[in-house]
């Protein structure tokens, strides 16, 4: 006869199992996290995304480009290699996604802390940017990992649905929060594409008077995205039609890799010339990107380029279109998303968007370049494409790198020796605008004026704005060509008519030449001129001044 068990000898032994059990478990995390994640792609857009530093915020940024370029060239080299080895893209497209959303949910995270006080955000004006200094690049993040959240909670099983539902549903809160409307824009459009069977479902179940009070209500939303903040629509609206009269003027092959920063602001001053009772005069504002990366492309390459772009771009949609793969529809949402902030922003300028970019292009075309009869023959030409391009991109950051090193040290340098080094960059660095600026700036505070001057004139052929003419102005008065300065200081005014520091220094010559006549006419304008912030100490201490200069030189 067999001998029982003792029922608490049993059930410590079952014990036992579960925690042997549960330790197996918790070893094997890790290992379903790397089976999950793509760990090359989250090294990789890690770094794109949160190098960054408040002390040294230009030393950060420009790190944070070359991390990019070097991630951009290792994602070309991994793409030639995975048709050399025939990968499994369905595979490897599931586990970079997925790496890409887990970014985004560390992004968002921090991001929801600063709102919540925990800490503090990167600008001061907001309560929340995540790693970033605005958070309109935030949102920019969230709202390319917003589809794939969408995608995964649509085609995961029951067990990890709530999950990704619950992360999804944040990002969409986070993304509000950011009160980007281009974000909220493309996280609906999103949503729309991804889960549209679903949507398609719930709206045949509907009545027509629920269908008309939902398009009513989708309306309404659009327009409260309009008015939320309706200055900024109206001051892009300006922006547009400024731009539009640049492609007018050389509609063929446009301005140059450059144009807009030499030609935009000029236009600018010329278009509120033309119009000086403007209402949108309070609007206008010293630009670096037209809000439209269509209108920026038409504005370098001409009508040519847009046109071979937005060729690019059908063909890339008709490729996903025709793809039968399960990812089908994240993909359209992520084009739709980049689509949206390419009209509204200025995507391309942000490192981890052209990460994005060329991940989403290379799993795109995959499929057909793995299939071709010469894969293996394009795929090493592609990459020795790019070899020439990377080593020259390299050296052009290198050797900024050393310009932004000696622009830290400035101070602390003897003026013989910065200028040394700065003459030495020059050869190498002529060709950049922010560096030319920079050495002027850095010429005129040390008070060679004539040195600085001829600069600066170099400086406009690459990079013209407000900033520019007030620093060739002031440098104009102080060799004495007051005529000069003068017509410097009108055509900054002119080039962002809102302002008060050109208005003041152009009042300012005039006392000097002891001409009260146009110094008062001056202070005139000044007192008159409607004032975009309330707030600016400057702006009042000016007003104040103009007021008294008139008080004493009325009879």
């Amino acid at each position: 006869m067999p001998v029982r068990q003792p029922r608490k000898a049993k059930y410590a032994r079952h014990h036992l199992l579960i925690r042997h059990q549960t330790r197996q478990e918790s070893m094997n995390v890790p290992k379903r996290l790397i089976k999950t994640l793509h760990i090359p792609t989250f090294i990789l857009w890690s770094g794109s995304v949160f190098i960054s530093s408040t002390s040294h915020p230009e030393m950060a940024e420009l790190w944070c480009r070359i991390w990019t370029y070097i991630s951009l060239f290792t994602l070309c080299v991994y793409f030639c290699s995975s048709i050399f080895k025939e990968r499994n893209w369905n595979t490897e497209t599931a586990r970079i996604f997925k790496s890409f959303f887990c970014i985004g949910i560390l992004e968002m995270a921090y991001a929801l802390l600063q709102f919540l006080g925990v800490f503090p955000s990167a600008n001061r004006h907001f309560l929340l940017t995540g790693t970033f200094d605005n958070p309109a690049v935030l949102a920019m993040l969230i709202s390319l990992c917003f589809p794939i959240g969408c995608h995964f909670t649509v085609n995961s099983t029951a067990r990890h649905k709530l999950i990704w539902k619950g992360l999804t549903v944040s990002m969409g809160v986070c993304l509000i929060l950011t009160g980007s409307r281009t974000g909220i824009l493309s996280g609906i459009c999103s949503f729309a594409l991804i889960c549209r069977p679903a949507i398609k479902q719930h709206l045949q179940k509907l009545s027509r008077t629920n269908i008309v009070i939902l398009l009513f209500t989708t309306l309404l939303l659009l327009t409260g995205l309009y008015f939320h903040k309706q200055d900024s629509v109206n001051g892009r609206i300006l922006i547009w039609r400024i731009a539009m009269e640049m492609i007018a003027d050389r509609p063929m092959w446009g301005w140059g890799r450059e144009g807009f920063d030499a030609f935009y602001m000029p236009y600018q001053a010329d278009y509120f010339l033309h119009h000086p009772a403007s209402q949108h005069i309070l609007l206008a504002d010293n630009l670096t990107n037209p809000f439209n990366e269509f209108l920026l492309f038409a504005i370098r390459y001409g009508l040519i380029g847009l046109a071979a772009l937005l060729l690019s771009l059908v063909f890339l949609l008709r490729s996903i279109l025709k793809q039968k793969s399960d990812f089908r529809g994240m993909l359209i949402g992520i084009f739709t998303t980049l689509f949206l902030w390419s009209m509204f922003s200025y995507p391309f300028r942000i490192p981890f968007v052209w990460l994005t970019t060329v991940s989403f292009i290379s799993i795109i075309l995959f499929p057909n370049l793995s299939s071709h009869k010469y894969a293996k023959p394009l795929s090493t030409f592609i990459l020795l494409c790019c070899f020439p391009p990377i080593i020259h991109i390299l050296h052009f950051h290198y050797n900024k790198i050393e310009w932004i090193k000696v622009q830290e040290r400035s101070s602390d340098v003897e003026t013989t020796d910065l200028f040394t080094q700065y003459a030495l960059l020059y050869e190498r660095l002529k060709g950049d605008g922010d560096f030319l600026y920079n050495y002027g700036a850095e010429l005129h505070y040390a008070g060679q004026y004539k040195k600085s001057l001829d600069i600066l004139k170099e400086c406009t052929t690459l990079y013209n704005d407000y900033n520019v003419q007030m620093l060739m102005a002031d440098n104009y008065q102080q060799l004495g060509f007051t005529d000069k300065a003068i017509l410097r200081y009108k055509y900054a005014n002119l080039m962002v008519p809102n302002r008060f520091l050109p208005l003041y220094y152009e009042m300012q010559v005039h006392i000097k030449e002891r001409d009260s006549i146009q110094a008062c006419k001056v202070a005139r304008t000044i007192i008159n001129k409607p004032v975009k912030n309330q707030k600016s100490r400057t702006v009042k201490k000016i007003i104040s001044e103009a007021e008294k200069y008139l008080h004493d030189h009325t009879f």
